[in-house]
């Protein structure tokens, strides 16, 4: 197995960039300040709420602090560490068991189970992001969460 817990500085250099999950929705964030700003310079009534939906993603965008959670390589995926930020898992495709994306009330977590029985996990705030590039890599490993009864 050649997946491992190593220092970031030390991840294989790549010519291009990698495809990532982000804590911030970037793209929906943009696009709210772009409806924000119409509604300001249009001809409408709406400009208040054209003011206080430039508000938000401005202050996301340029106040709270952003970070990668998941790097999506051809050979591998990097799954960072939220408590030690120099810290990152290099975990090779072909080592990955089977993965899972488990929902829970604060903070959602992907499930990286590998070969040598071992399970890395990281933080996650949305599947949609993280299992495209998942079915991608790792075919037909995701473990379905089952329903739970009563809901």
């Amino acid at each position: 197995m050649r997946s491992q817990q190593i220092k970031v500085i030390n991840l294989p250099e790549t010519k291009e960039s990698l495809p990532a999950v982000r804590v911030k929705p970037i793209f929906f964030l943009c696009l709210f300040m772009a409806l924000g700003f119409y509604l300001i310079f249009s001809d409408s009534d709406l400009t208040a709420a054209g003011v206080m939906l430039l508000i938000m993603p401005v202050f996301a965008l340029f106040v709270l602090p952003d970070r990668t959670l998941v790097e999506f390589s051809p050979k591998y995926m990097v799954m960072y560490n939220s408590r030690d930020r120099e810290m990152c898992t290099l975990i090779y495709w072909e080592d990955i068991v089977s993965w899972q994306y488990e929902r829970a009330r604060m903070v959602d977590h992907l499930v990286v189970n590998l070969v040598d029985g071992s399970t890395c996990s990281v933080d996650m705030y949305s599947k949609g992001r993280i299992s495209g590039w998942m079915d991608r890599y790792a075919q037909h490993k995701e473990i379905k969460a089952r329903r739970k009864e009563g809901s």
